[in-house]
């Protein structure tokens, strides 16, 4: 058939999403989406010559996009490190490939920091810059890791699968400079359009809070064989404009001062308790800024009392004494947040215990169904 007749609008990928908020969909991606991306990408973090990227996600994770081709376009290479079991593969990896960039979930740099202090007496001069998103990843963690390797550029990057990986990106030097405990998502990429709405869809000033809206052509195609929940999931603004935006279905304000988008939380991981609104994510974060936490997971349960309660998964946290652990961890979650924030449970599992989805993040849905199945034993604490 040859290259005549070829068009962007072709698919370039269709990639499943985990289906940790719903059942997994088939979003399609097309060639304009996946050269938006990595031509915005490049104008934004500059890369060059001698690039040596690891590519830790699977290939068949849209993170792997960003690995391999934004690396291949300079010139650069390619290291593929085999399925990550144990965090210190990469800081091995990183040493003998003198590795300059790599893109780590989270919850894999927790671990390098809280677990893998020998990190700090490998080589890893050769690194230039630390890739991250997916999750909340707090400041303190990513100080941590300036400790161990100096004069790191950190590259934040938001963006759902639907807006072909990264939508936005937040470049810092210096992790604490900004004075929040989590860095900001940033601004969005070249090519990509953002508004900030109020349920009707209509703008909302700076620093007011809305859900987020991504424009532009890095917006999918939509869902494979999917199209009535395509049609809920990107609208035209105005109607009849053309003009398409995804619902990401995350809440945000934009700051004045700045113009930094902050993430806040998702539509979807609200609740009520005792009548009072509930984000997840809140909880969440404030966990992840407790000392010693590697990673947490928060999940609604149901109470005899209340109605909904939390069930708050902990890693890290615990030396053996997990009644000593859960009763200092409750005195620093009362200091962040309001009391019908509060978890009614909390559990240490091991790490064996709770698993990792293919993308490195912890599995939310198995900590759901355990969550459920000890439902009968949450009592209000």
């Amino acid at each position: 058939a040859g290259a005549a007749g070829r068009s962007p609008e072709d698919h370039a990928y269709v990639v499943f999403t985990s289906g940790s908020t719903g059942s997994p969909k088939g979003v399609v991606i097309s060639h304009r989406s996946m050269c938006a991306l990595l031509t915005g990408v490049q104008e934004t973090v500059g890369f060059e010559d001698g690039m040596r990227f690891l590519n830790v996600a699977p290939l068949f994770f849209d993170a792997s996009v960003v690995d391999l081709w934004s690396t291949f376009l300079v010139g650069g290479t390619v290291h593929l490190l085999p399925r990550l079991r144990m965090p210190s593969q990469v800081t091995r990896a990183i040493e003998e490939w003198r590795i300059t960039d790599t893109l780590l979930v989270p919850s894999v740099i927790r671990m390098l920091v809280g677990r893998f202090s020998d990190a700090g007496r490998r080589d890893l001069g050769s690194l230039r810059r630390l890739w991250f998103g997916g999750e909340s990843c707090p400041v303190s963690v990513l100080e941590a890791f300036s400790a161990l390797v100096p004069g790191l550029r950190y590259v934040h990057g938001y963006g759902p699968t639907e807006t072909t990986h990264s939508a936005t990106l937040f470049l810092t030097d210096a992790p604490g400079a900004d004075g929040g405990e989590f860095l900001p998502i940033g601004r969005p990429l070249p090519a990509v359009d953002v508004l900030v709405v109020d349920d009707g869809l209509r703008p909302v000033p700076d620093g007011q809070t809305g859900e987020l809206l991504i424009g532009g052509p890095q917006v999918m195609v939509g869902y494979c064989g999917e199209p009535e929940r395509t049609a809920r999931s990107v609208v035209e603004l105005p109607a009849g404009s053309g003009r398409r935006y995804y619902r990401s279905g995350d809440y945000v304000r934009r700051r004045p001062e700045d113009g930094e988008l902050v993430f806040l939380g998702r539509r979807d991981d609200a609740l009520k308790i005792n009548g009072n609104l509930v984000h997840l994510s809140e909880v969440e974060a404030a966990t992840l800024a407790a000392a010693g936490v590697t990673d947490c997971c928060a999940v609604p349960v149901e109470h005899p009392l209340t109605g909904r309660a939390i069930t708050l998964f902990v890693l890290g946290a615990s030396d053996g004494d997990t009644a000593r652990r859960e009763e200092e961890l409750r005195r620093e979650l009362a200091l962040r947040l309001p009391d019908y924030m509060l978890p009614a449970t909390i559990e240490f599992p091991a790490d064996g215990d709770v698993g990792l989805t293919a993308s490195g993040k912890l599995d939310r849905a198995r900590l759901r169904e355990a969550a459920d199945a000890a439902g009968d034993r949450t009592v209000a604490r």
